[in-house]
């Protein structure tokens, strides 16, 4: 992460900030677990996380639903769209869409507007 203003200044590109956050709770083992797959795929090396690297936390601070989707060569291709489609469409009051790079389809055009005119709030973060 650096200053946008910072970086490469002379190179002709211009600025732009990073998305990073902090993900606690059981949304970790299941993103440690795809990481250590993608990790063996590539590199061979077998890498394991004990369970006492797992920090514990108190579920009943949290009030929303976290899903990690994981995508590339052993998933289908359109695994990711589906679940975007199925989510929009089952949202009853709130829809965040957080990613530098979306460039939706359509489909996917059509189930964010649908679900603005439902009455879900929408909110798009790039």
């Amino acid at each position: 992460m650096i200053d946008p203003k910072y970086f490469k200044q002379h190179s002709g590109v211009g600025e732009w900030i990073d998305i990073m956050i902090r993900m606690e709770g059981p949304v970790v083992s299941a993103m440690r677990i795809i990481f250590s797959c993608d990790w063996e795929i590539e590199t061979g090396e077998n890498i394991f996380f004990l369970p006492d690297q797992v920090k514990i936390i108190n579920e009943a601070e949290y009030n929303y639903t976290t899903n990690i989707i994981p995508s590339g060569p052993g998933f289908s291709e359109g695994l990711i769209q589906q679940v975007l489609l199925t989510a929009i469409y089952s949202a009853r009051k709130k829809i965040v869409i957080t990613t530098p790079y979306l460039v939706p389809s359509d489909d996917l055009l059509h189930a964010i507007c649908t679900a603005a005119q439902r009455g879900n709030y929408t909110k798009i973060v790039k």
